[in-house]
């Protein structure tokens, strides 16, 4: 299955059960200097993970404004998926903004940007909310590609899993300098 065909089936609903071989990167390199413009997108189901522990599944829903979310079925605290030079910014300080769904049986997600912690979030709730809106302020990141981590670490003593399922982009927001 190609790039594009595994994005279509995330888009429009169909459930993925195997990643593309290929490595492209979802967005093009830049010759020369790289103008910051502000949101940056970053599709996580753009291309297949690097590496991963557990199993991480593509699922697509019409009802989220992305189109698809990406969730570890095995469930298990640990598991982790990474892509290797996954988005390519201009040197800066950005707020990251995401979804994810907060339920009775989610864990708590931990963000990584080349294997630094950036933010954790507890995906705990005693309603479920398919798409919370979730904010990490002040990411400091120099110019060129960075790696990208998402892993579960943990749960919250009231939960009765390690779920994580995030939307389908990561948004990167530079501040004014």
């Amino acid at each position: 299955m190609g790039t594009q065909d595994w994005w279509l089936r995330a888009r429009y609903g169909l459930q993925i059960t195997e990643v593309p071989a290929t490595r492209e990167a979802f967005v093009e390199p830049v010759a020369g200097e790289l103008v910051n413009v502000s949101p940056v997108l970053v599709p996580l189901h753009s291309r297949a993970p690097d590496d991963s522990v557990g199993t991480w599944v593509v699922q697509g829903s019409v009802g989220l404004a992305y189109g698809a979310y990406l969730y570890n079925t095995s469930q298990s605290d640990g598991d982790e998926v990474s892509w290797e030079n996954m988005v390519r910014l201009p040197g800066g300080t950005y707020d990251l903004r995401f979804s994810a769904l907060t339920d009775t049986w989610c864990g708590i997600m931990e963000i990584h940007i080349d294997d630094a912690l950036v933010g954790s979030v507890d995906l705990y709730s005693g309603v479920q909310v398919p798409a919370a809106a979730f904010l990490i302020e002040d990411v400091v990141l120099e110019l060129g590609w960075h790696d990208l981590k998402i892993k579960v670490n943990n749960k919250n003593e009231s939960s009765a899993g390690y779920t994580v399922d995030i939307s389908g982009f990561l948004e990167f927001h530079a501040h004014a300098d």
